[in-house]
């Protein structure tokens, strides 16, 4: 098993994870967040879990799937493991984010 991956992640952040079951996910500091996990069937109907988060709240994903963690209010450190079941999709999302950062800091975005 690798050890646990830290992610910091500030105010108005949503961090998205393909992540294996059993992972628990720990969220550390003065923040709140919310974490929708992958939708699922449930007695016919399709479901998807959303898990308030306080500080020092933990949560274990029961299945692997989609984990999206919104970071409402206050900074947030979330650590995971083991870690996202594909680095390729990791490195990926990473580039798609360093794309839309580059685009969002250029002149002449307007912004809000």
């Amino acid at each position: 098993m690798q050890p646990p991956t830290r992610h910091e992640l500030t105010p108005g952040t949503v961090w998205l994870a393909d992540l294996r079951a059993g992972t628990v996910l720990v969220l550390c500091g003065q923040a709140q967040a919310t974490l929708t996990e992958s939708p699922r069937w449930l007695d016919g109907m399709c479901v998807t879990v959303r898990v308030p988060l306080g500080a020092g709240a933990a949560h274990r994903v029961t299945h692997g799937g989609w984990v999206r963690v919104e970071v409402v209010r206050g900074g947030a450190l979330i650590c995971h493991a083991p870690a996202p079941a594909s680095a390729r999709w990791l490195g990926a999302v990473r580039s798609a984010g360093a794309a839309w950062g580059r685009w969002w800091r250029r002149p002449g975005v307007q912004r809000g």
